[in-house]
């Protein structure tokens, strides 16, 4: 069963993205094009019969924006829901108030970079398993190893792109 951008919502979703808020303008224009960490975000996208704000599918990460209406009894209940789903189906969901957007964009920007940054140091230590000490990968700097952060960055990302790459030898 599909449960990404089902056609019933697609007026609402487009009548959602032509009436933005100034809020959710202004972090679009820093999601978009994959300006943020290389990740593609997808804007006012349904998953169920959900419509959430942003949405990256390759971190499985959702970035709603809250107004003033959010805060009522009623849309506070139906965003819990809306969070547990989405939690359930492993998605995260990171709430932002509108307000910090306009106001504050680096303090919003930096839990979105996070968590791809969570996904990113994931996928190095998958790899060289014995370069880290009890699970920590180093943010900057050496390793507890001694090697450069921006060794096994490139390393890293020779690794991955020799495991995308399908090589065939003619003949």
């Amino acid at each position: 069963m599909k449960i990404f951008n089902r056609k019933y919502l697609k007026q609402r979703r487009q009548r959602l993205r032509n009436n933005a808020t100034e809020a959710e303008i202004l972090l679009w224009c820093y999601l978009k094009n994959r300006q943020l960490k290389g990740r593609k975000f997808r804007r006012q996208t349904s998953i169920k019969n959900y419509i959430v704000d942003f949405y990256c599918p390759e971190e499985k990460l959702v970035v709603e924006l809250d107004g003033e209406s959010h805060f009522e009894e009623e849309n506070t209940e139906y965003d819990k829901k809306k969070d547990e789903y989405l939690n359930g189906i492993g998605i995260k969901v990171i709430r932002i108030e509108n307000q910090e957007v306009l106001y504050n964009l680096d303090y919003v920007l930096k839990p979105i970079e996070k968590e791809s940054n969570k996904k990113i140091n994931n996928k190095i230590k998958n790899y060289f398993p014995l370069l880290f000490k009890e699970g920590q990968i180093p943010t900057e700097g050496r390793n507890r190893g001694g090697l450069p952060l921006l060794a096994i960055m490139l390393l890293t990302g020779f690794v991955l792109a020799l495991s995308l790459c399908k090589h065939t030898i003619p003949g």
